[in-house]
């Protein structure tokens, strides 16, 4: 019974130590709870769409490449390879490719974000 409340006190101690070393200016920078909050909300999430994003490409690109891969072992020998797997898999990843530019085209025209100006297709980057 001791060994487990002693365990679990030096695994929350050690847990600390790594969140205080990886993350040194959320210890100990801010004087309040608030501020270290605001901080993270204002700062820290700046590239979480951008990663986000980065990480629909990738998924996308990879299931773009199976469905053409599928495919053409559908090419080869239709007896073996379905038809629908390799279309199924091409329509998810362009639809994970193109999730990026569908929640940027959403929050433009809602106004999220502080730009305060309507999408307009002339915007979009590709």
């Amino acid at each position: 019974m001791k060994t487990a409340m002693i365990d679990k006190i030096v695994k929350f101690g050690v847990l600390s130590a790594i969140i205080a070393v990886a993350v040194p200016e959320m210890s100990f920078a801010e004087d309040t709870l608030g501020a270290a909050i605001n901080n993270i909300r204002t700062e820290e999430m700046q590239a979480v769409p951008d990663t986000v994003a980065a990480v629909a490409y990738i998924i996308g690109a990879v299931l773009v490449v199976s469905g053409a891969l599928s495919l053409k072992k559908h090419a080869e020998s239709p007896a073996q390879e379905n038809m629908g797997k390799g279309i199924g898999r091409l329509a998810a990843g362009g639809a994970i490719i193109g999730l990026p530019a569908l929640t940027d085209f959403i929050r433009n025209s809602a106004h999220v974000g502080g730009d305060n100006v309507a999408f307009t297709p002339f915007d979009a980057t590709f």
